[in-house]
């Protein structure tokens, strides 16, 4: 049992008031869904910005037209999007940390109010919004079956991408940045120093997922 399970049962035994525990339970199960979804966005802007510098890497563009607004030194957005991506990282940790909590205490709180839902799992309903990367989460709650297990490997390997990719990511964009602006160059070194703040955050985060404080 985890400190945060243990802290939470203990609230449980100093007496609150069922209405209390309902209400307080509709409104983590509310919060997962929109942690859920504001991590889905982080990850799809994280992913958009990848390619985006790709692109400005591997394509002859020599300005951005913004609408009324050009920019003719496209090298400061090429500088500062591994900052960006670094940043959208720390927002997809910290939405994790945010949706095992709040899953966690969902449980605790069914597990007291509504013994029959939490033994059939199926509370794991409520925190899924419709999405392609909930579909083993959703199914593993009426099957176990082969294809299940397939999904939640294929589902093993997209989280594995996700948590690891951005880190590959920025060690590729700093060898091309340096490469490209050269080691002299002082908005590289600072957009490097900021994306490792920010990484190393996210790191110790991710980290902490799981752990007990």
């Amino acid at each position: 049992m985890t400190k945060i399970e243990e802290k939470l049962n203990d609230a449980i035994s100093q007496g609150l008031s069922t209405e209390y525990l309902t209400d307080s339970l509709k409104r983590i199960l509310e919060r997962h869904g929109k942690s859920y979804e504001r991590m889905y966005q982080s990850t799809a802007f994280l992913v958009f910005f990848v390619v985006v510098f790709e692109l400005l890497i591997r394509a002859s563009i020599a300005e951005i037209n913004m609408g009324p607004f050009k920019l003719k030194d496209i090298s400061v957005v090429q500088k500062f999007i591994p900052v960006i991506v670094a940043y959208f990282y720390i927002s997809m940790m910290s939405l994790i940390l945010a949706t095992s909590y709040l899953g966690l205490a969902s449980l605790v709180l069914t597990k007291h109010l509504y013994r029959p839902v939490y033994d059939t799992e199926i509370i794991k309903l409520e925190w899924l919004p419709a999405s392609v990367f909930t579909i083993r989460s959703a199914a593993s709650v009426f099957s176990k079956s082969p294809p299940v297990k397939i999904l939640e490997q294929l589902e093993n390997l997209v989280i594995a991408v996700l948590l690891g990719g951005p880190l590959v990511f920025e060690v590729y964009a700093y060898y091309q940045c340096f490469r490209l602006f050269g080691l002299k160059s002082v908005a590289v070194w600072i957009s490097a120093v900021s994306s490792a703040i920010l990484l190393l955050y996210g790191v110790l985060l991710f980290f902490s997922i799981d752990g007990d404080d």
